[in-house]
């Protein structure tokens, strides 16, 4: 099954709800200091972070996710780039990586 990417724009508080897909797009208008997910289950998912025309925008990755290397990542913020972070989720915990700078 192909899925399309479920597009959100960012506000400073925004849910991703996992039931509606496995691949999002967060377009980054604005810096998000709260992000959560809903409707969770047992998968992969992949998540790409869009900077806008401007660019600089930020986010704050929930601490319940464990990062490889165990450090939450900035994500590149130069104007129109993006990141994808995998998030693989066992039942109990998110597992977290990020490719950056595309």
């Amino acid at each position: 099954k192909i899925a399309r990417p479920i597009a959100t724009s960012a506000a400073a508080t925004t849910n991703i709800d996992l039931s509606t897909g496995n691949v999002f797009t967060i377009n980054l208008g604005a810096n998000i200091t709260s992000l959560t997910t809903s409707n969770t289950a047992v998968g992969t998912y992949l998540i790409k972070f869009v900077q806008d025309a401007t660019g600089s925008r930020t986010v704050s990755f929930p601490a319940a996710w464990k990062w490889a290397g165990g450090i939450a990542p900035t994500l590149t913020t130069t104007a129109s780039k993006l990141d994808i972070v995998t998030l693989v989720y066992d039942g109990t915990l998110f597992y977290a990586t990020i490719v950056k700078n595309f």
